[in-house]
């Protein structure tokens, strides 16, 4: 009766540690599936911000377009308003910019 109640231990055991290496399997293929999961989404999420950048540049490159573009009109205007000025006009601020600094010569 002895080896027959070892003989069932043994079985047991063995059993046990059956059970044991089926479970370590398991978890191991769900821990592998949650980081392909994981990388699928890292991966995802790389993309989804990779395109968000791409706009936020192109919108930053067209913002910096559109105002390079403005200011460019403005100084094309300003330029323009300058050279229409009459030489009489300009001669005259100049020698009154001119007294100003010269001791003795300003308001």
């Amino acid at each position: 009766m002895g080896k027959g109640i070892l003989a069932d231990i043994v079985r047991l055991e063995e059993e046990i540690h059956r059970r044991l290496e089926g479970e370590r399997q398991r978890a191991a293929a769900l821990v592998a599936e949650a980081r392909r999961e994981r990388d699928g989404a890292v991966a995802a999420e790389e993309a989804r911000l990779r395109e968000e950048l791409d706009r936020a540049v192109a919108a930053a490159r067209e913002g910096a377009l559109r105002e390079a573009q403005a200011r460019e009109r403005e100084a094309e205007a300003r330029g323009a308003r300058l050279a229409a000025l009459d030489d009489g006009f300009l001669r005259e601020r100049v020698r009154a910019r001119l007294a100003a600094l010269l001791p003795g010569g300003g308001p």
